[in-house]
């Protein structure tokens, strides 16, 4: 079980899926392709398919049998995003912590920047918000400052992937919890992915 553990499993999970976990093995949902998803149980990946009547996102908790999702297991969170020609769009579960990214070579709106941690308040996470490209400002400390006013009790980290500064500081926010990164176009959020995974496993834009 250490691999699953290591994905977010324990005693709460075991209870949640208490009354389905004769159905498969416990797999987290990792990568969605369309008709299949990937899994993990810790150790290792599996494609698998689910029922088309099943809507199933990455950070689920599934039980898998037979290459198949059997059954879902209820999420305490839900990160979805409004889409003005498709309606609600599911894009994550079972997050605890949502990473909201803003470069310090753009000015900030705070229209933007309480709508984006309200998004993380409203589905139960707890939001952090990132001031990235750091080496690009010439008064950090004033863009932190600002948000400070915006956002009371919000923790705040600067970050330059250039230069290497609050990587670690990030790492250590994300720690034995499930996360995901949001943000504006271009803000960094795939250096900052890349950084944390130490493996380039998101494209980055020019």
């Amino acid at each position: 079980m250490s691999g699953l553990t290591d994905l977010g499993w324990n005693r709460d999970w075991v209870e949640r899926c208490g009354d389905i976990a004769g159905r498969g093995e416990p797999r987290r949902v990792v990568r969605h392709d369309g008709v299949k998803v990937l899994v993990s149980d810790g150790v290792g990946l599996e494609h698998v398919t689910f029922p088309r009547s099943m809507q199933v996102a990455v950070g689920d908790w599934v039980l898998v049998s037979n290459n198949t999702v059997r059954e879902l297991c209820p999420r305490v969170s839900s990160l979805v995003r409004e889409h003005e020609d498709k309606g609600p769009q599911l894009i994550a579960a079972n997050i605890d912590v949502v990473i909201v990214v803003f470069g310090a070579d753009r000015p900030l709106r705070r229209s933007k920047v309480t709508r984006f941690v309200a998004l993380a308040w409203d589905i139960g996470a707890q939001p952090v918000v990132i001031v990235s490209k750091t080496d690009l400002a010439q008064d950090v400390q004033d863009l932190v400052n600002t948000l400070g006013v915006w956002l009371p009790g919000v923790e705040i980290l600067t970050t330059s992937i250039e230069t290497g500064e609050g990587v670690e500081a990030v790492a250590s926010v994300m720690e034995g919890r499930t996360g995901t990164v949001i943000g504006e176009s271009g803000a960094g959020k795939s250096s900052l992915v890349n950084a944390l995974m130490e493996d380039e496993v998101a494209w980055v834009g020019e």
